[in-house]
């Protein structure tokens, strides 16, 4: 009876730590709009209206270089202002929240592959996470760096980081990253044949065949064996202090576009050799065809559909179907990231961007999502890259996007 009881009990704890879906917010940039550099008391209000399960800090690409011993995010210069890291004012803001969410940490990894002393970034590293922990915040999970399938100092591949998802439809049919429509590629490449057919699972020891079929693997005498290599070195050593710290903090490697080929050998790498991290981290950004005139919701729909299912339903199922990790959105938004000008700013915030925000999450909670975090919470609003919340020197102008945010996720 004592031995049932036991199950019953271990199979709930199973169920609560990869059936809950906690939902969040990316905070990259949070800072800066805000005088003094300081968030006051209207913008933690909206904070506390949106009622995020979690926040993911420092932020996306600003992780890669963030510095825990420097001002600010690491490398500004000091000035009158700015006189200590943002992880202390973003811990104060966590703390004045009615519900004070847990933490998601991104690490600084890509430095490793820049020169840095590995011992030092290592302590600078793992000392950022424990000023979390000392200061009260619930880390229950680390990110081992920001999408490293686009960083050229990983893959070796110049120019990756031009339209890094290659996810915009025209580009993918009919052009280049550059949307260069004089070069065409193949319409339906073996790995994309292979994506659309995905199904069963995978068996012996390279799970990435099921995938790439005879793709390059970094254990061949790849050009990139080496970057691979100490990646999983790092990583692993990460995630041994990590849990020497706290067993209970996951950790998880960020995953590639499986439709990109350019992240087929890193995406290969990643899923035959990172047994030992908890997690795969995607990012999903809609897009729709640069050709789309304005106010043409119709084409949008058809791009962003397109998106959904060439580009995230294919790695969430396969993630939830042939492997053990969890699934870690930490960037998402139903229209791709960018500035005002870009060609597909005039869509945000109209019907379409917000009903698709909606199918974005149920999407999530359908494939199993165990955390997300919105890309993004705040930012200024001359960059007016879809936020939650704008801001202009400190006044915060909830956004149409916050209004869904807040009823449904």
């Amino acid at each position: 009876m004592k031995k049932s009881f036991l199950v019953i009990i271990l199979t709930i704890i199973t169920f609560l730590s990869f059936g809950q879906h906690l939902k969040g917010y990316s905070i990259g940039h949070l800072f800066h709009p805000f005088p003094n550099y300081k968030i006051n008391q209207e913008g933690i209000d909206l904070f506390d209206q949106l009622a995020p399960d979690v926040m993911r800090f420092p932020g996306g690409s600003i992780a890669n270089k963030y510095h825990f011993n420097n001002v600010g995010y690491g490398w500004e210069k000091p000035n009158k202002n700015l006189t200590e890291n943002f992880i202390v004012e973003y811990v104060r803001v966590i703390k004045a929240m009615k519900n004070p969410p847990k933490t998601v940490f991104v690490m600084n990894l890509l430095d490793h592959f820049k020169g840095a002393n590995e011992a030092d970034l290592i302590k600078e590293n793992m000392d950022a996470l424990q000023y979390l922990i000392d200061n009260g915040m619930d880390v229950i999970a680390v990110e081992l760096g920001n999408e490293f399938y686009l960083y050229n100092e990983i893959v070796g591949i110049p120019g990756i980081t031009i339209n890094p998802e290659l996810n915009n439809i025209d580009d993918i049919e009919n052009g280049d990253s550059n949307n260069n429509s004089s070069v065409t590629h193949p319409k339906e490449s073996i790995l994309i044949k292979w994506l659309r057919t995905l199904t069963g699972k995978p068996s012996g020891q390279n799970k990435s065949k099921q995938i790439f079929g005879n793709a390059p693997t970094a254990s061949s005498q790849s050009p990139n064996n080496a970057n691979f290599v100490k990646f999983e070195r790092l990583a692993k050593i990460y995630t041994d202090k990590i849990h020497a710290v706290d067993p209970s903090i996951k950790t998880g490697i960020p995953l590639g576009n499986f439709k990109n080929q350019k992240h087929t050998e890193y995406n290969t790498f990643v899923l035959d050799h990172f047994d030992f991290v908890d997690a795969y981290v995607v990012h999903f950004y809609g897009s729709f065809n640069k050709n789309c005139k304005e106010g043409d919701l119709a084409c949008v729909k058809k791009g962003l559909d397109w998106s959904i299912n060439t580009l995230m339903i294919p790695r969430l199922k396969y993630i939830k179907e042939n492997t053990k990790k969890e699934i870690w959105v930490t960037e998402w938004n139903s229209i791709k990231f960018g500035h005002w000008g870009d060609e597909q700013s005039w869509a945000r915030n109209t019907s379409v961007h917000l009903e698709y925000i909606k199918k974005y999450i149920d999407i999530f909670d359908q494939y199993g999502v165990t955390i997300s975090t919105f890309h993004k919470l705040a930012g200024p609003m001359e960059n007016a890259a879809y936020n939650a919340i704008d801001v202009d020197n400190g006044k915060c102008y909830p956004t149409p996007v916050f209004d869904v945010l807040k009823k449904y996720y």
